[in-house]
């Protein structure tokens, strides 16, 4: 004789589907309102959203790794061409912070790349000459706070002059 199969309720589905969706909802309502909480605060590293100010972090931690390896490289910080370079050439880690870009007619696929030996920018496209200071590229205005974080304000381009 043969067995009926059965089936699970319409209602019971439907619930058991409900309650998946509802605690899929709830999951992401979490995640996005307790992402300062969870993931840290946006504001004291990295670029916020909408005014353009980069803060790659604090300048003692900076000035050793620029001490270390050269001038960093900050390749499209602000989600576009805006690669900077961050040189260091103060005598104490909160004096000396230069913000360079790339030529403002230059493609992004040319860029000052630092020689060590020469202590000297040279342009990866024209082999230009600059020196470790970056005169002759245009500069990003910087700012150390009163906690000595160092912000780089990508709003405003200054010409090389």
């Amino acid at each position: 004789m043969p067995v009926a199969q059965t089936s699970t309720p319409p209602l019971r589905q439907a619930l058991l589907v409900g309650s998946a969706a509802l605690v899929g909802l709830l999951s992401i309502l979490f995640v996005v309102t307790q992402a300062d909480r969870l993931f840290g605060d946006n504001s004291s590293i990295g670029l916020d959203p909408g005014d353009r100010i980069y803060r790659p972090g604090d300048v003692e931690s900076l000035a050793e790794a620029v001490a270390e390896s050269g001038p960093l490289l900050l390749p499209d910080v602000a989600g576009g061409d805006d690669d900077v370079i961050l040189q260091h050439l103060g005598p104490e880690v909160d004096e000396g912070w230069i913000a360079l870009a790339r030529p403002l007619d230059a493609p992004r696929t040319c860029n000052p790349i630092w020689q060590p030996d020469d202590e000297t920018f040279v342009d990866s496209c024209d082999d230009t000459v600059y020196p470790a200071d970056g005169e002759g590229l245009p500069r990003y205005p910087v700012e150390i706070d009163d906690e000595g974080r160092l912000s780089i304000d990508l709003n405003v381009v200054i010409p090389a002059g």
